[in-house]
């Protein structure tokens, strides 16, 4: 089972991604599949073992963009260390520890398997997506090493032995509300939750637009349906001033399998409540894939559905001033609100620069029995002599706020975010 599985990935990686052409002969298949084989025969092949070993050969196109998932879970393990660290000066720090509670949060790991941190950090790179230290992700690594070495909040080395725990998962944070007087919030951790992210906006426009400034919250949001930030966008800019990015052309692979899966996803928003605007880019890209199935890669020119899009929209005075907050985990359809929203005189972005993952986009999933999922990009921009501006690097924020341990005990950003509006105030 898990061999004929592997086989069809190969079959999607080489010729239904987006990047099959860009990228031929990136992958190592036979390396893999040789694994599988002997594991298969020794019935030593789990679950776990099957995900690592396809998410390790999805690294190969260097595309945070491709997946595979087991039950709708995330899983380049299905076990965590229980933490999760930052990157400071050579040091790992811990952020978050949901699970593993003998580490505090602010502890400092400075090794990992009797590696230093720089030496991993360097050795490391392809599992460590980068090179930009301070845009390396750990989890993964971690969840796979065996012991740490770490200084305490007594300024204690300590050794310790890595547990695997059970992911518990954690709600994502959909907040709006007051924060200070003529200072109005929202947080938006992703958008792939639809009912909490449309129940949000309906439950705060009016409120934003009775208010001069606005902070929206965008670090961590990894994406999903870029189409529900719709309503926020007029909100963004201001009165006579409209979006005006050019989309650049993009080539959608047209392949049979692309288009069922495309149009089922296309079936499946259909029967949800959804706006306007969302039904005429369903209408639009069932069009593209109903008209060109098993061309292979087609352009897709989007200024005329732009055009019907933009027709109606209209800037408003308040509020008068909006920060925009992100991070190396601000990504995809966050990462194409943000761009929109960076042309308007009223923004200011905070933070750091977003993860840069969409030169290869709109994803479809492949699933099997049910149980198993492989998530891949099905369009690339029309140029191949240059990525897209914010390929690998990201959206550079207007103001950058370097991470740093004293963000354990308070939030610069939002610090930063009230000393901006405050100056706007007193100028």
């Amino acid at each position: 089972m898990f061999k004929e599985i592997f086989n069809e990935i190969i079959t999607i990686t080489n010729h239904d991604y987006a990047g099959c052409v860009d990228k031929e002969g990136w992958d190592r298949p036979d390396k893999y599949l040789n694994k599988i084989e002997l594991l298969e025969k020794e019935n030593t092949l789990d679950d776990m073992t099957f995900s690592q070993l396809v998410n390790e050969y999805l690294l190969d196109f260097n595309d945070k963009h491709i997946y595979f998932t087991v039950n709708q879970e995330y899983t380049s393990h299905n076990k965590t260390c229980g933490f999760r660290v930052k990157w400071y000066d050579d040091a790992l720090y811990v952020i978050t520890n949901i699970e593993e509670k003998s580490l505090k949060i602010g502890d400092k790991i400075i090794s990992i398997d009797g590696k230093t941190i720089k030496e991993t950090s360097e050795s490391e790179e392809k599992i460590l997506r980068g090179s930009i230290k301070e845009r390396q992700q750990w989890e993964t690594l971690l969840n796979y090493a065996k012991s740490i070495e770490y200084v305490n909040g007594q300024n204690e080395i300590k050794t310790f032995t890595l547990e695997k725990y059970d992911i518990q998962k954690t709600e994502a944070i959909f907040e709006n509300y007051l924060m200070e007087e003529n200072i109005y919030y929202i947080k938006i951790s992703n958008l792939t939750e639809q009912q909490k992210v449309e129940n949000l906006l309906k439950g705060s426009i009016e409120d934003i637009k009775k208010n001069k400034n606005l902070i929206v919250d965008l670090r961590g949001n990894g994406g999903g349906n870029a189409t529900l930030l719709s309503p926020l966008e007029p909100i963004m800019f201001a009165v006579g001033e409209k979006p005006n990015t050019e989309l650049q052309p993009r080539l959608f692979n047209c392949t049979e399998r692309n288009a069922d899966l495309f149009l089922k996803i296309c079936n499946q928003v259909r029967h949800l409540e959804v706006d306007s605007n969302t039904k005429k880019m369903l209408d639009f890209a069932e069009n593209i894939f109903k008209h060109n199935t098993g061309k292979g890669f087609v352009e897709v020119d989007f200024s005329q559905i732009l055009e019907t899009l933009q027709k109606d929209f209209k800037g408003t005075s308040k509020p008068e001033k909006v920060i925009i907050l992100m991070d190396e985990y601000t990504a995809s359809a966050a990462e194409s609100f943000i761009e929109v929203c960076a042309e308007s005189s009223k923004v200011t972005t905070v933070g750091r620069s977003t993860m840069g993952i969409n030169d290869y986009s709109d994803l479809v999933m492949m699933e099997w029995e049910n149980k198993y999922a492989l998530s891949y990009p099905i369009s690339k921009l029309k140029s191949q002599s240059t990525y897209h501006s914010t390929f690998g690097t990201g959206i550079k924020p207007d103001i950058y706020i370097k991470w740093t341990p004293e963000f354990v005990l308070k939030d610069k950003d939002i610090e930063k975010a009230l000393e901006l509006i405050q100056q706007k105030v007193n100028s």
